[in-house]
């Protein structure tokens, strides 16, 4: 199994968008997307906390509402819904879904009723709580625990 980290990128297309996540899934690979929640709780596929990076936008996603966030584009690069991303695999390609800033057991909730037909799932984060709650409310989800650096592998 390949897991491309942000899908596809080159010159035609960016990190975290559909186009790259689609020539991913079109050699076959499966794909490792960030999420986080707008302020009106729809997941969308990002990197970043903040759209500085790429957009040269000092907000944070959670403080902006999905339609907001829609029109908000980058040389045709747009923020791309979770949903969306997981109708383009066509349920086919293994999808981890690494869960950024720490969500409150109502957004892993919602957030685990937007997968559930999706078997090939996997929930990744570097907050152990994320990966706690998401067990506490289906113990078969497929999850993993991330770390920064070698010094936390230690630690354990």
């Amino acid at each position: 199994m390949h897991i491309i980290h942000r899908g596809i990128v080159n010159k035609s297309y960016k990190e975290n968008c559909l186009e790259s996540f689609r020539a991913s899934f079109k050699k076959r690979f499966g794909i490792e997307t960030d999420i986080h929640s707008t302020k009106d709780k729809k997941f969308v596929c990002f990197h970043d906390f903040t759209l500085k990076r790429i957009f040269k936008i000092s907000k944070s996603i959670k403080n902006i509402n999905y339609e907001d966030l829609k029109k908000i584009k980058n040389k045709n690069f747009q923020i791309p819904p979770l949903k969306e991303v997981l109708k383009i695999s066509k349920k086919k390609f293994p999808i981890f879904i690494e869960i950024k800033p720490l969500f409150n057991k109502e957004l892993l909730s919602n957030l685990i009723k937007e997968t559930r037909s999706f078997k090939k799932c996997t929930f990744i984060s570097f907050k152990h709580e994320n990966i706690y709650n998401l067990l506490k409310l289906n113990s078969k989800l497929s999850v993993g625990l991330s770390f920064s650096n070698k010094s936390s592998i230690k630690s354990i």
